[in-house]
């Protein structure tokens, strides 16, 4: 191919969270697009390649990353395009996240309890508070990439917690609960047989 490759162009970050971002961008005719991020002023570089935008990222919280992307057309690769820089939410100060830090001793999720799992259209997620707690339930898949996000505020007691996966597509997932003192994280088996 002669000439220039046409490059990804209006790249953007958004849904940025403590752990994970969205890379959208434009560009036309490419097989593949080649995402490249890394922490800024570092070379510990990662890489996923995507279809089609947006792409979901992991990465750490708090810290600064820088983003480019180039495409595949025919067998070769353009130049990677512009950088971009965001930098992810603090887990500690995220606004998805309760606004004080607990006490140490705080216990706020117990007794989680996945079922049924295997499942094939609704979960169900059971979990006791022992006080006032705001959370997030969230779903990934196997990559990392983040599938779907409930977010949960109750007081004291014993709740359930339904998930719709009825347009997730059969696999391996994992749920993860977290509040700003808490991570859990339970493997998910979707299965439609």
């Amino acid at each position: 191919m002669s000439g220039t490759l046409p490059e990804a162009y209006n790249i953007t970050v958004d849904n940025i969270t403590t752990n994970s971002a969205d890379v959208n961008w434009d560009g036309e005719g490419a097989q593949t697009y080649r995402i490249l991020y890394y922490e800024t002023g570092t070379s510990d570089n990662h890489f996923l390649s995507a279809t089609s935008s947006p792409a979901t990222i992991m990465v750490l919280p708090a810290t600064t990353y820088t983003v480019r992307i180039k495409t595949l057309i025919n067998d070769e690769w353009s130049s990677y395009a512009n950088p971009v820089e965001f930098t992810s939410l603090d887990a500690l100060k995220s606004t998805d996240m309760s606004d004080h830090i607990p006490e140490i001793s705080e216990m706020n999720i117990q007794d989680i309890i996945l079922y049924p799992n295997p499942v094939a259209d609704v979960l169900n997620i059971e979990y006791t508070l022992e006080n006032k707690s705001d959370f997030i339930i969230s779903l990934y898949d196997l990559k990392g990439n983040l599938i779907t996000v409930i977010e949960q505020s109750h007081e004291a007691g014993k709740y359930i917690t339904s998930f719709d996966i009825r347009n997730v597509m059969a696999g391996v997932y994992f749920i993860r609960i977290q509040s700003t003192n808490f991570i859990e994280t339970r493997k998910l088996i979707i299965n439609r047989d």
